[in-house]
């Protein structure tokens, strides 16, 4: 995987000193404007999700210059965050480097804090490994569907924890809500660089990330869709003999510990078991 070099140049602030630069090696990032309002001025982009890679001696410094506003220049787009912007840093150790996340927890976190607000707003990259590994679990009900079952179950607990309304606990509605809420505006996939709409950025294909999506919409468009969609759902399994549904109540466990969070939300690295959190989705 050839990852772009993020490189950070503070001019001189006096006439005999020299500028210095510091730079680290890209994984991938993504901007969303319509989630989080900034005061990055244009053209400079300021990342809600950011990932880099780099020796401890390099994520150090430039680390500390990106968070007090210094931008971050890569392929021609200036990268910056605000001054005193509500992104949580975290920093992991791996085999010859160490990789640095950077990101706004109340759009990636499965669990958001605070109460219902009245929009719905996330961004869904579950760690590809994660999904592979539920994949398998599920392949013996789903066959070619498994993943995107998988994908779907995360994908209702997160809608799960940011609506009022409650949730069918069933795996094929909840493919079925995914499936059909990806074709809805308030929906965005990650688009090219150069085009930059709702949701864009980079995205390596081997960064250990699903290809993220952001969902944006306020609580009564939700409640219609999720109405229609379980009406549709009840009315294919009365057809075929289904008559009893599973009570309502929360998707997915509370996470107990922050690991477990990012196991679900973003992950460092692919595996089966990131930071020993994996977690079924079927309880």
């Amino acid at each position: 995987m050839t990852l772009e070099l993020l490189t950070i140049v503070r001019k001189p602030r006096k006439k005999d000193e020299k500028s210095r630069s510091f730079s680290v090696r890209l994984l991938g990032f993504f901007a969303n404007d319509w989630l989080w309002e900034h005061t990055v001025a244009s053209p400079r982009v300021a990342p809600i999700y950011i990932a880099y890679l780099g020796s401890e001696q390099e994520l150090g410094p430039f680390s500390a210059n990106f968070r007090g506003a210094q931008p971050a220049r890569v392929l021609g787009i200036d990268l910056q965050l605000p001054k005193k912007a509500p992104h949580r840093f975290l920093t992991h150790k791996l085999p010859g480097a160490s990789l640095t996340i950077a990101y706004l927890p109340e759009l990636f976190h499965l669990d958001p804090h605070g109460v219902l607000g009245e929009r719905i707003e996330f961004v869904f990259a579950p760690p590809s490994g994660w999904v592979a590994a539920q994949a398998r679990e599920l392949v013996a009900d789903f066959g070619d569907d498994a993943p995107d079952a998988a994908r779907a179950a995360l994908f209702a607990a997160y809608l799960d924890r940011r609506c009022s309304a409650p949730i069918l606990g069933s795996l094929g509605f909840h493919l079925q809500l995914y499936r059909a809420a990806l074709a809805q505006s308030w929906v965005a996939q990650l688009e090219d660089p150069r085009n930059r709409s709702e949701l864009w950025g980079l995205h390596h294909p081997r960064w250990g990330l699903d290809p993220p999506v952001s969902v944006g919409v306020d609580q009564a468009t939700f409640e219609q869709f999720l109405v229609s969609q379980t009406s549709i759902y009840y009315q294919k399994e009365i057809q075929h003999g289904t008559h009893r549904f599973q009570a309502g109540g929360r998707l997915l466990p509370f996470p107990k510990r922050a690991a477990e969070q990012l196991c679900f939300d973003f992950g460092f690295c692919a595996g089966d078991d990131a930071h020993g959190a994996r977690r079924s989705v079927r309880g």
